[in-house]
């Protein structure tokens, strides 16, 4: 008897042994895998507030939207001290900011092109255009556009120009190589590199960088005229002033201001500042400038009546010697004495008028800030 109820109990104890096994199976199974390297799945994970971080100083931006080409609106702490370490030019403390930002609006482009400048000033000057050239093609915002584009001119006018005036000829190439394969159509970044090439004697790279540009082209000729001048003879047949004065192919750096240019020129020993201005039939000189040309220089001719904005003027006409435009050496100029009361010269000592442009064919190329002439015959 005792056997049994012994065998009874065994029975019953195997009997609730699988009824429990039966039950957990039928749990859902739940696997843990630990990575082999945390930093393997970070940029995976989703970017949440810190558990004692409110909402409200997070970065929040209703009309943001994800198409690149809608622009942002921003009106948020992260976004104002951003743009208070890019105005103090603060840019290695910028970078972590930053970042966070991108993280939160990964298409911002306006926020892309702060990181470019980032890149530009402590990573790598060709780096951080490249990045904004990229950026002029991803945006519709004209505004941000000519931001970018006021930024690559202005560097890159400002790096070329210093370049030529030290004549250092191997950095301007080192320097407008990568930039002509950004943009092999600019006439700066052309102008430059065959500069370069023409000055280092490698006529061949220096036609293979003019070859986008027709043969008679203004630019292409001044390019081969600098290579002639140094590497190659000068003709016999030409008389010793027309080898040295007036080249037939000159170009001239401007100086831009409110979105217009300003030419230097020299009368006599004055060098002055003109704004440019093909709407003047006559070069004008303010009263101030005209005083410190040297008598010597400087002969009146006569009254004269000149349209203006305010009506018919009555100013004074002279004639000017010897003037310098660019390589050019100019005899017997005529000026007038630009009126008082007639415009702002803040900034410029008169107008460049035609009756000394229409001497040239010429050019303006406004992107590389350059006046590019071609003599007539």
């Amino acid at each position: 008897m005792f056997k049994w109820l012994l065998l009874s109990i065994a029975l019953n104890i195997v009997l609730i042994f699988i009824i429990l096994q039966q039950h957990n199976t039928n749990q859902p199974h739940r696997q843990v895998v630990v990575p082999e390297k945390p930093h393997q799945i970070v940029n995976q994970l989703p970017v949440v507030p810190p558990a004692n971080q409110p909402l409200a100083q997070l970065p929040v931006n209703e009309q943001y939207a994800t198409n690149t080409r809608t622009p942002v609106t921003r009106q948020n702490a992260q976004w104002q001290t951003l743009e208070a370490l890019a105005q103090a030019g603060d840019w290695p403390a910028i970078q972590v900011p930053l970042q966070e930002y991108l993280r939160r609006f990964p298409n911002d482009l306006t926020a892309l092109f702060l990181e470019a400048q980032w890149v530009f000033f402590t990573q790598s000057p060709i780096e951080g255009i490249s990045a904004m050239y990229r950026l002029l093609t991803a945006s519709d915002d004209n505004q941000l556009n000519q931001q970018i584009q006021t930024f690559i001119q202005t560097y890159t006018q400002s790096r070329i120009s210093r370049l030529i005036r030290d004549q250092d000829w191997q950095a301007l190439a080192l320097f407008s190589e990568p930039l002509f394969t950004l943009q092999p159509e600019s006439r700066a970044y052309i102008r430059a590199l065959a500069m370069a090439y023409a000055y280092l004697d490698l006529p061949s790279a220096m036609e293979n960088t003019l070859a986008s540009l027709p043969y008679d082209d203004t630019l292409a000729q001044y390019i081969r005229q600098l290579w002639q001048a140094r590497y190659q003879p000068p003709n016999e047949n030409a008389s010793v002033k027309e080898r040295t004065d007036n080249p037939p192919f000159d170009i001239i750096a401007l100086q831009s201001q409110a979105q217009q240019f300003l030419v230097p020129i020299q009368f006599a020993d004055r060098a002055v500042l003109l704004l440019l201005d093909t709407g003047a039939s006559t070069t004008a000189l303010t009263t101030q400038a005209l005083a410190q040309i040297p008598d010597t220089q400087r002969t009146y001719l006569r009254d004269i009546d000149v349209k203006t904005a305010n009506g018919i003027v009555r100013t004074a006409l002279y004639r000017v010697k010897e003037t310098r435009f660019g390589q050019q050496q100019l005899n017997d100029i005529e000026v007038i004495e630009l009126p008082e009361n007639e415009g702002n010269t803040v900034g410029f000592d008169g107008l460049l008028g035609m009756n000394i442009l229409s001497k040239y064919d010429f050019i303006l190329d406004q992107d590389a800030g350059l006046l590019e002439l071609k003599r007539l015959r």
